[in-house]
């Protein structure tokens, strides 16, 4: 007994340290590390039963990134089956470091109001592109108090970038408000090329860090 629970603990931390992004908010329609390649929704099938009221003036979304860079895009559609007509929220933007990150600057066209959709959020890492989307019903105004899963770690930087990969995915219009990278945080240099072997060994050092403090809870209380 034990030792099945000890097993499934490290098998939790390598689930956890493997991932490559998390959405916080809007809530998710799933998440499978296993699928996050997947398009257009992680391996989940699309759909509207489920939905969450999504203010279209001001909004935000909400992630936590596994990979110590990537860039991301936040996209949108009234299409139930995300096949097409996506909408381009924000331009394509790199964020450098691990932890949370949360946008609260997400701005829908008012045409938009009273409709179902899906929110998407893409990332491209050096491992790939992955995906994962939220069923939300557009509704007037702003976003109100800020949600609890909205936080930001320290020491990740955000800017604006050119990634092709984003930018040319199929059926997007162009970005729906625009934004500025004004006070957005200047990218670090880096060597090139280091990026896999960075993303490797910090998601080896995340998963040896859980499974560390999971055999030590277990064996505190058990032993």
């Amino acid at each position: 007994m034990r030792l099945n629970t000890l097993l499934g603990m490290v098998l939790l931390a390598a689930r956890a340290a493997l991932s490559h992004f998390v959405l916080n908010y809007p809530p998710s329609l799933g998440f499978n590390a296993d699928n996050e390649d997947v398009s257009p929704c992680g391996g989940f099938t699309p759909s509207l039963a489920n939905t969450s009221d999504y203010a279209v003036a001001q909004n935000a979304i909400a992630f936590t990134t596994l990979h110590p860079q990537s860039t991301f895009i936040f996209r949108a559609t009234l299409d139930g089956t995300a096949k097409g007509n996506w909408t381009n929220l924000l331009p394509v933007f790199e964020v450098y470091g691990l932890g949370s990150i949360c946008e609260t600057d997400v701005v829908v066209g008012s045409e938009w109001i009273g409709q179902t959709g899906l929110l998407q959020v893409v990332q491209h890492a050096e491992d790939g592109v992955h995906y994962q989307c939220a069923a939300v019903k557009f509704i007037e105004g702003n976003l109100g108090s800020t949600p609890s899963t909205c936080t930001n770690s320290s020491g990740t930087q955000l800017s604006y970038v050119g990634d092709d990969t984003l930018t040319n995915l199929g059926n997007a219009s162009a970005t729906s408000t625009s934004a500025s990278s004004s006070g957005a945080a200047a990218k670090p240099s880096k060597t090139a090329g280091s990026d896999a072997s960075l993303s490797r060994g910090t998601a080896m050092q995340g998963f040896w860090a859980v499974a560390v403090v999971a055999c030590s809870v277990f064996f505190g209380i058990f032993v």
